[in-house]
């Protein structure tokens, strides 16, 4: 079994609930909603939740090129050495598609790859 196909069986295991909540945390990241997303975090949703293609909300916003969500999830808890199903950290994807702003994010955190 893939990583693709064990995030999946995780996130199917998971309350409707809680999936929704994932799915609201993911779609605020990529809109770039901060009251949302903050509102979501207070409520209690995983800063390092994982979405049914298990990707966590920082791995989002670093892929987005949004530092200043990179820095809520880092400062909320975020775990930046977790990967994607393509192995890659956030720090890695962001520096490879150039995302300097991001990685400068990172670098301020002593997060290296």
């Amino acid at each position: 079994m893939g990583n693709a196909e064990i995030f999946l069986e995780v996130y199917n295991a998971l309350s409707p609930d809680e999936q929704y909540d994932i799915i609201n945390l993911d779609d605020a990241t990529n809109e770039g909603d901060l009251p949302r997303i903050l509102r979501l975090l207070d409520k209690g949703v995983s800063v390092n939740s994982r979405d049914r293609w298990g990707g966590t909300p920082l791995m989002a916003a670093a892929h987005i090129g949004q530092a200043h969500l990179v820095r809520l999830y880092l400062e909320r808890g975020a775990d930046a050495s977790l990967k994607s199903v393509d192995g890659e950290t956030p720090r890695a994807h962001a520096m490879a598609i150039g995302h300097h702003n991001v990685v400068a994010v990172f670098d301020e955190f002593r997060i290296k790859d």
